[in-house]
C-alpha cells in the first residue's frame, strides 16, 4: 500500500552550496534533469566566496528552482533550513560538488513506495575526481559491502558508512529530528540515530556521483583528527549499549592506523594505539576508511 499521497509524491531536493563554483552547475542540472516528474529544488548558499553565487544566479535566469543566500553557518544548519523551507513528502540532499544519474530519484521513489515500512534508503555510488573521471578501484571498494536492513551495529563499528545518496521520508525527520548542528560528522550522527530505531533500505544501482577532491596531506590529516573526535562524541551517546566498548576501541585503532606513518603525529597515534587495545584484527585499510570520511 502506498503511504504517500499519490504515485508521484513531491520530492524536495536541498543542495547546500559552499565554494564549489566549478561544480555547482553540473550538480543543479543533474537534479533538474531527473526523469522523475515531481521535484522541487532548493539551493542554499552557505557563504561562498568563490563566485558560486553568480553561477547560481545565472542558472536562475534559465531554470525554475528556489535559492537562498546566507552567511556561513555550517552544513547541518543549512540542511535543516532546507528541510524546513521545503514541502515534499520525500527529501533528498546533494552536496554542491556531487551529481546524480538521471534515474536516481525515480528509482528511489519507486523503492520507497514499494517498501512502506522503510523511512530512508540509499543507493550505490560512483567515485569521481575533480574532472569527473571515474576512479574505478575506489568505486568498487565503496560499493563492496553496502547493504540494507538493521545497520546500527555496522555503522557504529564503522564496518561501512552509507554514501550520502539517501532519500528520506519527511516523517522520519518529524520522528527523530533533523541534523545535529555544531559538529563535523552530522551525517554519521544522524545515521546512528536513524539506524538504532529503523531499518534502512538500499538499492544497488549506482546512481550517485561522489566527487573526491582532497589529497592526503597534513591538512587532510588535521581534518581527520577533527572527524575522529566528532565520531567519538557521536558514539558516546550509546555508552549504555553492549556494543559500545568495541566501537570505541575500533575508533581509536582507526585513528592509530591513519596517523602512525606520520612523524608529526607520533604521540597522538601512540595514544590511540594504547586506547585501541584488543583491536588487532583490522588492517591498514581501516586508515583508508577513516581518511575517506567527509
Amino acid at each position: 500500500m502506498n503511504k504517500y499521497s499519490n504515485s508521484y509524491p513531491l520530492v524536495s531536493v536541498v543542495v547546500p552550496s559552499y565554494n564549489h563554483k566549478d561544480f555547482i552547475e553540473e550538480c543543479i542540472l543533474s537534479i533538474l534533469g531527473q526523469s522523475y516528474p515531481n521535484i522541487e529544488l532548493l539551493v542554499i548558499d552557505d557563504g561562498s566566496t568563490d563566485g558560486s553565487i553568480d553561477t547560481i544566479k545565472s542558472l536562475l535566469e534559465k531554470y525554475d528552482f528556489s535559492f537562498i543566500s546566507k552567511e556561513n553557518e555550517g552544513v547541518a544548519k543549512t540542511l535543516n533550513l532546507g528541510i524546513k523551507k521545503t514541502a515534499g513528502e520525500l527529501i533528498c540532499l546533494c552536496a554542491s560538488d556531487d551529481y546524480w544519474h538521471i534515474n536516481k530519484v525515480a528509482k528511489q521513489v519507486d523503492y520507497m513506495i514499494n517498501n512502506p515500512t522503510i523511512y530512508s534508503s540509499y543507493c550505490g555510488v560512483v567515485s569521481v575526481d575533480g574532472r569527473g573521471k571515474i576512479n574505478h578501484a575506489q568505486t568498487e571498494r565503496r560499493n563492496s559491502n553496502l547493504k540494507g536492513g538493521d545497520l546500527f551495529d555496522s555503522i557504529i563499528l564503522n564496518d561501512f558508512q552509507p554514501p550520502v545518496s539517501f532519500i528520506y521520508s519527511r516523517a522520519l525527520f518529524n520522528q527523530i529530528g533533523t541534523f545535529r548542528e555544531g559538529m563535523h560528522t552530522e551525517d554519521f550522527e544522524f545515521n546512528l540515530r536513524n539506524s538504532v530505531k529503523y531499518e534502512i533500505g538500499f538499492i544497488s544501482d549506482r546512481l550517485f556521483y561522489y566527487r573526491i577532491l582532497d589529497g592526503r596531506n597534513n591538512t587532510r590529516l588535521g581534518k581527520t583528527r577533527i572527524i575522529h573526535e566528532s565520531h567519538l562524541a557521536c558514539i558516546d551517546h550509546y555508552s549504555d549499549l553492549a556494543i559500545y566498548p568495541k566501537a570505541k576501541r575500533l575508533l581509536y585503532y582507526r585513528a592509530f592506523c591513519a596517523y602512525s606513518p606520520y612523524w608529526y603525529h607520533k604521540f597522538f597515534s601512540m595514544n590511540m594505539m594504547v586506547k585501541s587495545r584488543g583491536c588487532l584484527l583490522y588492517t591498514s585499510d581501516a586508515a583508508d576508511d577513516l581518511l575517506c570520511v567527509d
